[in-house]
């Protein structure tokens, strides 16, 4: 990674970047060495897989910054993999003869899925439009079953030209690297605070080393983020790893996202899934509402077992279909009535991806055939509020001509996104600039914050499920006389997002299927105790 990092001796780019640079992979030129493969998707590759796709884009240049015009989920033509590519950085060496050195970070996403592979490129340019090969490497991931390094060489073409948009581009780069939260090094922590043990956040007992992508803790409005180490040494954009969201989306898109639809259209909550959602409707499904599949409590079930539905989901097909009819025939149709609805949680990620269709077809019924439910009620009046970074203006949706958002997973995040999410959600408590942009009730509810909507045992009574937030009981951790209902956000493969009473924020990000974390929450009870902030609610 020491290759793809500006050098000590780096001077200011001689050269300017402004055009558009194709990039050609020749799959003869690289190569992957597998190191975990569950689901075996080498014993017969897809076409692609092995390589990242080829990709051509703009980029304009902000002093010693690369900026690529498209941010966010790029869809390709590659059967494997998706692409995001993020901001980078020039400058000049000695001995470069004139030329710019830049590396650029980007991501290989799972198509149709949410496993993330990080990785950097590097090439030479001058302004003229002489261009190097690119060289790329790929030695971290967020992705429990499909592990791999990845390097090669790709031929460029660099095209010289006026960036339409280019000082808007410029501006809105500029505005969110000033928006972004205060950084300090988790070894900062301690000093900051001498009560925190900073160690006992993404312990090596709770999370393995080699596993962890990334992980921090938000006190006061400040960032203590932790480094991101790959196989071969330090990332050298960890402020723009892209981290992807798995099951966090069920707190983040179906949960603010039901709660904004409450906020505009009060009752909404209580609308019935069967006159939104036909395919449902013809399964039989009754007097399940919108509120019901949010809690994922429809009263429709094969197995009440942990996770017993949900690998059954895995099986049939659910994820890896890739219409919009495939999923919501799977989803409606795979699980019979067993009890009245709002009774029973059973996690099923199909229940939010009923509930994202559902949603869809309420908000278009009253804003027209455009309406879509990611755009206008997440990014334009919460993301962008908020100051995220575009990365979070896509989502993971059907590649068909519906173009269904996923709901439960499929969204992609940094570092800053997450820990910006989080203060809203439990610090400010879904306000911002003193505005609610959500309903606020409703997010109470899911932070355990209301003593007679507490949400339902999932599964047993030490873990609550309510309004697509989790919440664990805390309490004997802590040795407290009584319960600390502790809210947090989960994602398949080892993603949490701790939201503590006493508003710090844990969150980590690894791929080994470990969510221990109990060890960071008796760390930050040493700054502000949480005893007696979560009474017994049920």
């Amino acid at each position: 990674m020491q290759a793809y990092t500006q050098a000590g001796d780096a001077q200011t780019p001689v050269g300017r970047f402004e055009g558009r640079i194709k990039f050609e992979i020749n799959p003869d030129q690289g190569a992957i060495k597998i190191l975990r493969d569950n689901f075996n998707f080498m014993v017969d590759p897809l076409p692609g897989i092995k390589h990242p796709p080829s990709f051509e884009l703009d980029f304009v240049q902000s002093e010693n910054t690369l900026i690529p015009v498209t941010r966010g989920l790029i869809r390709t033509d590659n059967e494997a993999w998706d692409l995001i590519v993020e901001p980078g950085r020039v400058w000049s060496e000695p001995g470069d003869n004139g030329y710019t050195r830049a590396a650029v970070p980007f991501a290989l996403q799972e198509r149709n899925a949410n496993c993330t592979h990080n990785g950097v490129l590097t090439f030479l340019f001058k302004p003229g439009g002489d261009i190097s090969r690119a060289a790329y490497q790929i030695a971290s991931e967020t992705c429990f079953y499909f592990q791999y390094d990845m390097w090669g060489v790709a031929e460029a073409s660099y095209t010289p030209r006026r960036v339409a948009n280019a000082n808007a581009i410029l501006a809105a780069y500029k505005q969110e690297m000033g928006g972004k939260l205060p950084v300090k090094p988790i070894a900062e922590l301690g000093a900051d605070y001498p009560a925190i043990d900073p160690d006992a956040f993404a312990a090596p007992m709770d999370v393995t080393p080699e596993y962890l992508t990334t992980y921090g803790v938000v006190i006061e409005g400040v960032h203590y983020r932790g480094g991101c180490l790959t196989r071969y040494g330090p990332y050298p954009f960890c402020e723009s790893v892209a981290l992807p969201s798995y099951s966090t989306a069920k707190s983040i898109f179906a949960g603010l996202g039901m709660m904004r639809l409450e906020q505009l259209y009060p009752g909404a909550m209580n609308a019935l899934i069967d006159q939104y959602v036909p395919e449902c409707a013809a399964a039989g499904w009754r007097d399940v509402t919108f509120g019901n599949a949010l809690d994922m409590a429809t009263g429709r079930y094969n197995s009440r077992a942990r996770e017993a539905d949900e690998n059954a989901s895995v099986l049939d097909g659910f994820f890896i279909v890739a219409s919009h009819a495939d999923k919501i025939n799977r989803a409606c149709t795979s699980y019979p009535k067993k009890s009245a609805p709002g009774q029973q949680w059973v996690y099923h990620t199909s229940d939010h991806y009923i509930l994202g269709t559902a949603m869809q077809s309420f908000l278009r019924e009253r804003i027209g055939d455009e309406g879509d439910i990611y755009k206008d009620l997440l990014v334009d009046p919460i993301w962008r509020n908020i100051g995220l970074s575009p990365v979070t203006y896509t989502t993971r949706r059907t590649r068909d001509s519906v173009r269904q958002p996923f709901v439960g997973w499929g969204l992609t995040y940094l570092p800053d996104d997450i820990a910006k999410l989080a203060q809203f959600i439990a610090v400010d408590g879904g306000i911002h600039d003193g505005v609610p942009l959500v309903n606020t009730g409703l997010l109470a509810s899911a932070l355990q914050e209301n003593k007679s909507d507490p949400g339902l045992p999932a599964p047993d009574k030490n873990f609550r499920y309510n309004n697509g937030f989790w919440a664990w009981n805390a309490g004997g951790v802590l040795q407290c006389d009584s319960p600390v209902w502790m809210p947090f956000m989960s994602g398949f493969g080892g993603v949490s997002v701790v939201l503590m009473p006493n508003d710090v924020i844990y969150y980590y990000v690894s791929d080994n299927q470990e969510f221990a974390w109990a060890r960071g929450v008796q760390a930050a009870d040493k700054h502000k105790p949480m005893c007696g902030t979560g009474d017994d609610h049920g």
